[in-house]
């Protein structure tokens, strides 16, 4: 009598633990079939696994990831919407995904508002700024994307993809030298990609200056001052035209384009290192110049410059592979900055 009730209790326990096994080993080989790139046999599993227990957020997860990739919107929406509700594990990542898709289906003004209720939610989160950031750059609320982004990086300052967003939405501020800070930082980050060979022709083009040569007359050369400029940065603006001329000096005529975006950086660097004073506040003053202004000073600033310009420059390239020693010495120097 004992061992039958011991089985009446012990069973529905033994058939929980199957259950649960089954579950985790079904998400589990679509997990596998996922990296795989073998989606739609990753969604057999996830949908198998949800028959076993509709109320999986790992499952819903997993297929609204899944669904994202083979570009099935309306279901991505679904499944991270399950997960939503559910509000147990990856809720943050379902409103990524579900905002990320709204997006993609056309409707921008409804992924602004998930990504605001998100952040209400979390915080600022770097990847909901990041994405609420795209969005109110993509509507052409430029002001918004700024210092949404700028929260983003505030919270997680090795996301390369903020600082290259906040350069892009700077630059069409007409903010150029909070553009060439960002574009620098990014591509400290991410040197060797498609996306830095872009973002290094931006920030060249940024530190080129307001400046012309007047036709007729070697000698003469003319720099315009928007009078829309940053504000903040406006004598810094100035500065950079003036270091735009460099190119045109006898000192430097015989100076290579590598050593000129050397000196003109270096130069850069140092001139908002001095500019700033104890009440500069913000991402700007206490976080990208300080660092730009001790790499200017240090001994790396060269290989620094040659490291950023590596996919665009096949000078640059092969500087790199001839000074292993040079670039062992800047990743120890960023080392100690932390």
């Amino acid at each position: 009598m004992k061992q039958f009730l011991f089985l009446l209790i012990f069973l529905p326990f033994l058939s929980f633990s199957q259950k649960a096994k089954t579950l985790d080993s079904l998400i589990s080989l679509g997990v596998k079939c996922y990296d795989q790139q073998k989606y739609e046999l990753a969604i057999a599993q996830y949908q198998k696994a949800l028959k076993i227990e509709p109320n999986s957020a790992l499952a819903n997860y997993e297929l609204a990831l899944t669904y994202t990739a083979v570009k099935e919107f309306e279901k991505a929406i679904k499944s991270s919407e399950a997960v939503i509700d559910l509000n147990k594990e990856n809720v943050l990542a379902a409103y990524l995904i579900k905002g990320s898709c709204l997006d993609e289906l056309g409707k921008t003004e409804e992924s602004i508002k998930l990504f605001e209720k998100a952040i209400k939610k979390f915080g600022y989160d770097h990847l909901l700024c990041y994405n609420l950031g795209m969005d109110y750059y993509r509507m052409g609320e430029l002001a918004k994307a700024q210092e949404t982004v700028e929260h983003g990086i505030e919270t997680k300052k090795s996301h390369a993809s903020s600082h290259m967003l906040l350069g892009y939405i700077l630059a069409d501020e007409g903010m150029k030298v909070r553009s060439i800070l960002a574009l620098h930082y990014f591509l400290l980050l991410e040197p060797s990609t498609k996306r830095s060979e872009k973002a290094y022709a931006l920030l060249m083009k940024q530190m080129g200056g307001n400046v012309k040569r007047e036709e007729g007359a070697e000698n003469k050369i003319n720099i315009y001052v928007d009078p829309n400029a940053d504000p903040e940065f406006s004598s810094a603006e100035l500065m950079l035209s003036l270091l735009s001329v460099n190119g045109t000096l006898d000192e430097n005529k015989d100076k290579t384009p590598e050593e000129l975006f050397i000196i003109n950086t270096t130069s850069m660097f140092k001139m908002l290192g001095e500019l700033k004073n104890k009440k500069d506040k913000g991402l700007y003053w206490e976080f990208y110049i300080p660092l730009f202004d001790d790499l200017a000073r240090s001994n790396v600033i060269d290989a620094y410059c040659y490291y950023i310009s590596q996919q665009s420059n096949a000078v640059s390239s092969k500087w790199l592979e001839e000074n292993q020693t040079h670039f062992q010495e800047l990743v120890e120097w960023f080392k100690k900055k932390g």
